[in-house]
């Protein structure tokens, strides 16, 4: 018998030797999570973003009012016209300068040659030179008087006061109440023009020019600084009654504001019209005198 077989026939297990044994499982780590600290996922941090300064808030809420309301007054009323020109020397003072530099070079080439055939041109072209000369006198002349500074029609202090408080005001009102706003500095810009070349006569008349240079300097930005003394909160609700009493209704500052810029802008363009119909008072007179002229005159 067999030492590996048992009494009963059946084999004994034959026990592995310890080369053939498997690793133990106490020389291996498993886990879910990760292998190392540098393949762990953090979780993002949204960091709040970084406040303005106060002073770029400041711009950029000067920029969205400049933006709202368009240019500023103080550049739409300024003075302008022939003072592009100042400063350009005329065609003809050239002109003369080189003729007589020419007519110069030709008389000592004359004299040296002993040619008076060049001498004759030369004396042509310092002829020309003079010429060129008076011609650019006069019109240097002419230029000077065209030239001459305008007077403002407004006060340029006023004009910075009035968009300063514009521009604060337009970063608290709606769309609806900056309309009336746009439309009396379009008024004011189509009128500006037409004051400086019209002038005062019977249509446009000195009260009329003095209502419109208060208008800029004191009618429009008291009413407006008024408002703007009214707490936000309390604009649309109605006003006291001790300042409306009698009259049944307390109107709100927003009511009140807009009633104001109505009778503002109702008056400009009454004055708005008189200054256009003045404008074209001399072509009317140019008219009546040709038809005077005509066969039926």
């Amino acid at each position: 018998m067999k030492p590996s077989d048992s009494p009963s026939g059946e084999q004994s297990p034959v026990k592995p030797s310890p080369k053939s044994q498997p690793q133990s499982s106490q020389r291996f780590a498993s886990s879910s999570g990760p292998v190392n600290r540098r393949t762990v996922r953090q979780p993002l941090e949204v960091s709040p973003p970084p406040q303005a300064h106060a002073s770029l808030r400041q711009r950029m809420a000067q920029v969205q009012a400049r933006h709202r309301l368009g240019q500023p007054l103080s550049q739409r009323l300024a003075v302008g016209g022939s003072n592009r020109l100042r400063g350009a020397t005329p065609a003809a003072s050239v002109g003369a300068a080189g003729a007589l530099a020419l007519g110069g070079v030709g008389l000592l080439l004359a004299g040296l040659q002993a040619s008076w055939l060049l001498g004759a041109a030369s004396v042509g072209l310092t002829g020309l030179a003079a010429g060129l000369w008076m011609v650019a006198r006069r019109q240097s002349a002419a230029s000077s008087l065209a030239e001459q500074p305008l007077l403002p029609l407004f006060d340029a202090t006023a004009l910075v006061k009035l968009d300063e408080v514009l521009h604060h005001l337009a970063s608290e009102m709606t769309e609806a109440q900056l309309a009336p706003l746009r439309s009396l500095a379009d008024t004011l810009e189509r009128m500006a023009p037409l004051m400086r070349r019209v002038g005062v006569n019977e249509q446009f008349t000195q009260e009329d020019h003095f209502y419109v240079t208060e208008c800029v300097r004191r009618y429009l930005p008291d009413t407006l600084q008024a408002y703007l003394q009214v707490p936000r909160h309390s604009r649309s609700q109605p006003a006291p009654a001790s300042l409306d009493a009698g009259t049944g209704h307390a109107p709100s500052a927003d009511e009140l504001l807009a009633t104001q810029l109505a009778l503002l802008q109702t008056e400009l363009g009454r004055r708005e019209k008189a200054l256009t119909s003045a404008s074209t008072e001399a072509l009317q007179k140019q008219q009546r005198f040709l038809k005077a002229k005509g066969p039926g005159g």
